[in-house]
């Protein structure tokens, strides 16, 4: 993931995204983070590779609201929903 996107970048996305979880209600904020990072010229890979990271770090949360944003985010990322939303439109 590194050789894609400069570290520095990766770690201002987990700060930001890190942020954003704090949020009571997280799921509007994290679906525009994810299109800024797009928009940035973050690639899907990336991008997929690090929403899954935390998708695994708050699985066991006792705070629902969190891991349904990531898992909501995540299909918008990897195409996992109606072609109109996906982020990345040639997904298949």
């Amino acid at each position: 993931m590194e050789n894609l996107v400069p570290s520095s970048d990766l770690e201002i996305a987990r700060e930001s995204i890190r942020a954003v979880l704090l949020q009571p209600e997280p799921l509007q904020n994290l679906h525009a983070l994810a299109k800024h990072l797009r928009d940035s010229g973050m690639p899907q890979s990336v991008m997929s590779e690090l929403f899954t990271g935390f998708l695994l770090k708050h699985r066991e949360d006792q705070n629902d609201s969190r891991y349904d944003a990531i898992c909501d985010t995540l299909d918008l990322i990897v195409g996992w929903c109606r072609e109109g939303n996906r982020l990345f439109p040639d997904t298949e």
